[in-house]
This record gives structure tokens, C-alpha cells and sequence, in this order.
């Protein structure tokens, strides 16, 4: 169902939402073209494909994560809400 999605990289960090534990990942193929984009490689169509098994893995991989934050995904913007829908039945707690 997710397999257009391709995410880059994660990383776990304090800073990207205020007051929480965020799993953040890269998703690529950006179609913006910002001026100044601090990761112009996301415009490219590369990575792992983020189906919502792996995203579940990613989750329980970090249980200390409190949010999920996803970098980009423009281009796939219904997808990506469709999978935060699923991932919130399953685990509640995140933001």
C-alpha cells in the first residue's frame, strides 16, 4: 500500500519538536526544489521503501520515542497521512 514512500535516513533528536523524543525521517523524492535546501539529495528518488511494517520496526526499535516526524514527503503527502492514521491505532502514544 506504502510502497512509493522511500525514506533517505532517521534519527532520533530533542530539537526538532519542542518538549518531545522524535523519530525523524528523511523522505526523498522531494518535488520543491527550495532555494537553500539543506538537503538538496532528497530531491532524488533514493533510500528504502517505507512500508508500514518497517515503520512499525523503526518505532520499536526506538520505544523511548514519544513523536514520529517526517522530513519532506510532499510528493506523497496522502500516503504519509495514511500511514500516520495506521500508525497511531497501533501505538497511541506517539504524536
Amino acid at each position: 500500500m506504502f510502497d512509493r514512500i522511500k525514506y533517505e535516513s532517521t534519527l532520533v533528536t530533542f530539537t526538532e519538536v519542542p518538549d518531545e523524543i522524535s523519530l525523524c525521517l528523511n523522505i526523498s523524492g522531494c518535488p520543491c526544489c527550495c532555494e537553500g535546501c539543506f538537503e538538496p539529495w532528497l530531491r532524488e528518488d533514493c533510500g528504502d521503501t517505507l512500508t508500514y511494517d518497517v515503520l512499525a520496526g523503526l518505532i520499536k526499535k526506538h520505544p523511548h520515542i514519544t513523536c514520529l516526524c517526517f522530513m519532506g514527503g510532499d510528493r506523497y503527502y496522502q500516503d504519509i497521512v495514511d500511514l500516520i492514521k495506521q500508525g497511531k491505532k497501533d501505538f497511541p502514544k506517539l504524536k
